[in-house]
């Protein structure tokens, strides 16, 4: 596996570095980090996050809906036969009976 960095900072026209996995030395990995850390702290939060969701739509992730309150309480009371159905029912009628009040 190699890994390339072509990339073009300010002060220079360009340059590309590349390390293939297990030829480089300690070194070597080290300045290839900070370079690295150094790069990502000049790309702003917002392309970024654009760039990792066009990356996971290249793929075909999508990330798992946040699941609300309602639904985590449904399939409480629904898992092993309703076994924990009394203890959610308890819950809810705290919950509305405070609200009411």
């Amino acid at each position: 596996m190699w890994l390339v960095l072509a990339l073009a900072p300010p002060e220079t026209p360009g340059y590309s570095l590349s390390c293939e996995q297990g030829a480089c030395t300690v070194d070597e990995r080290r300045k290839l980090l900070a370079m690295i850390k150094q790069i990502r702290k000049r790309i702003s939060p917002d392309v970024l996050d654009r760039a990792r969701h066009a990356a996971n739509q290249e793929i075909g992730y999508t990330p798992p809906e946040p699941e609300n309150e309602a639904s985590r309480l449904f399939k409480m009371a629904l898992e092993n036969r309703g076994a924990r159905r009394t203890e959610v029912l308890r819950f809810l009628e705290r919950k509305f009976r405070h609200k009411l009040n």
